[in-house]
């Protein structure tokens, strides 16, 4: 079965391209990025790959 991608899935794409660009120009590994947001690399790779979620208000907030 194939899912549909919504525009909510490529709004999450687009967000997780952008967290890696910004990454990558800081000269942060994914895991030193990780640790500075209290995650997990396995985390980090999710959300850059688009497959997670990231939650907008708290990340912003906090």
């Amino acid at each position: 079965m194939i899912k549909s991608t919504t525009r909510i899935d490529l709004v999450d794409r687009q967000i997780g391209a952008a967290v890696c660009t910004l990454r990558m120009r800081r000269g942060l590994t994914m895991r030193a990025c990780a640790e500075l947001c209290g995650n997990g690399e396995e985390w980090l790779r999710l959300i850059e790959s688009g497959r997670r979620p990231l939650d907008r208000l708290s990340t912003v907030t906090t």
